[in-house]
């Protein structure tokens, strides 16, 4: 994580006080993702920089690079709170070999793994009508 070494923010937006911590992430419209993936990614990133660095993130913002919008916020207590806990989760499950499928129809179809997944395959090949 590199900090900062210069403004980015536009006269009519609050500027952080240079002694604040602003992570910030680069989106593009062509593969952008969920607003709500996105920050609790950002709000994975302000963990990873408290435990690296022992500071907290006073920002995440999102950077739209096609459309020049940003959308600054400040970091929630509260969902650090409940990304680190889904992260000591997801590891330990990771540890045990614990990692169970969630058959989608919604994602199960587009879903980069479907080639390693043999519950996604079966969903997949039931809703096609076992083709």
């Amino acid at each position: 994580l590199a900090e900062r070494s210069g403004p980015l923010w536009t006269a009519d937006e609050k500027e952080p006080h240079p002694n604040e911590m602003a992570i910030v992430d680069l989106k593009s419209t062509n593969r952008a993702q969920a607003e709500d993936v996105t920050e609790k990614q950002l709000h994975i990133y302000a963990l990873g920089y408290r435990e690296l660095t022992g500071r907290d993130a006073d920002f995440v913002e999102i950077y739209n690079l096609d459309e020049r919008k940003r959308k600054l916020r400040r970091v929630e207590d509260r969902l650090i709170g409940d990304v680190e806990r889904d992260v000591r989760q997801a590891a330990a499950a990771l540890r045990d070999n614990r990692m169970p499928t969630k058959t989608s129809a919604r994602t199960c179809p587009s879903c980069d793994y479907l080639g390693l997944c043999a519950d996604g395959r079966a969903f997949v090949g039931s809703a096609n009508g076992g083709a």
